[in-house]
């Protein structure tokens, strides 16, 4: 049998494969090592349905002489899937708001558990964390409550005027978060694209300016930590510390950017003050200690450790973000 990956011939040998949905589920472990995915399969020249249960899947290996995949990576299938999203989401905008509402509820929220669905997808893929995308004072998060409490609400009525109005609004707010979300997307997945300096500006300047509101607004999470504590507010406590958990692992990822990628006025920044990792290790080992005082109940070095310990450092890496902001923005 004859095996093709995007029309070149693999050296494959059949191992205890017996039918072809076998021999394609191996070859979509293969190719996911090297970070793609399936899009099509042909079987005698003839193309397929991606269905392990279908009738050409269960063939016996000995009947068949071809097996043809063409596949894509995992970054350009998601950024093609944001794509086509904007694209469906104008269509209702220019379609089905303006027709009869009644007739068009059916299509109106199976669309918008689609653009739901599709969009908790797409971001997973692209690494892309919904708190982290920002317009304004509100992130993708927001919207994405927005949206699925528009769902619930009208998943049991129809869309009157003002639902339409509040759908409008709210697929125009999503239509605007997509090139945000592709800026992120191209920073958190840079070793999967080549691009030159100019293009590291454009991709750079939306997401360090989201991560540099992010970190002014949240120094101040340390504390109310705290506060949160001595209240016996646990899950607020437990919720701003996974924020700020979460926070760092995108200041992480923009700052892996800017090392690999070296925009031109930012190539000592990350090593000014004895350098970011340096920080990044410091305040780990202050999370590691909070981690431990938790688990034993001592609610008040939990405070103390996230207030004079984590914050300051937590701070300075915030600086680091600030001078990167503006080096960027005189751009």
């Amino acid at each position: 049998m004859e095996i093709l990956i995007n029309e070149r011939k693999l050296d494959f040998t059949l191992e205890k494969e017996e039918n072809v949905g076998e021999v394609i589920r191996g070859l979509e472990k293969y190719v996911q090592k090297n970070g793609n995915i399936i899009v099509s399969v042909f079987v005698d020249d003839a193309e397929v349905r991606l269905d392990c249960d279908s009738e050409p899947f269960t063939s016996d290996v000995n009947e068949v002489k071809k097996i043809e995949i063409k596949t894509s990576s995992f970054l350009e299938c998601a950024l093609n899937t944001l794509l086509t999203m904007g694209e469906y989401i104008t269509t209702i905008l220019n379609e089905y708001l303006g027709a009869d509402l009644i007739k068009k509820y059916d299509s109106i929220m199976e669309g918008m558990k689609l653009i739901r669905e599709g969009l908790i997808d797409v971001l997973q893929s692209l690494d892309v964390n919904a708190i982290s995308v920002l317009r304004g004072d509100a992130s993708l998060a927001d919207t994405l409550l927005t949206l699925s409490s528009f769902v619930e609400e009208y998943d049991r009525k129809y869309v009157d005027a003002e639902g339409a109005a509040r759908l409008e609004s709210l697929l125009k707010n999503i239509l605007a978060f997509i090139p945000k979300v592709f800026g992120w997307a191209m920073v958190k997945n840079f070793h999967n694209v080549s691009f030159d300096e100019p293009k590291v500006f454009v991709y750079l300047h939306p997401v360090i300016e989201d991560l540099h509101r992010l970190c002014t607004t949240s120094s101040g999470k340390f504390e109310k930590i705290g506060t949160h504590l001595q209240l016996g507010e646990d899950k607020k406590a437990l919720s701003d510390l996974f924020y700020i958990t979460e926070l760092l692992e995108e200041i992480v990822a923009v700052f892996t950017f800017v090392k690999k990628t070296a925009p031109a006025g930012t190539e000592n920044v990350l090593k000014e003050g004895g350098g970011a990792e340096k920080v990044f290790h410091e305040l780990s080992a202050h999370l590691r200690e909070v981690e431990t005082a938790f688990r034993d109940g001592d609610m008040i070095s939990v405070g103390d450790i996230l207030e004079y310990e984590a914050r300051p450092l937590f701070d300075t890496l915030a600086e680091v973000v600030e001078k990167i902001h503006k080096i960027v923005a005189r751009r």
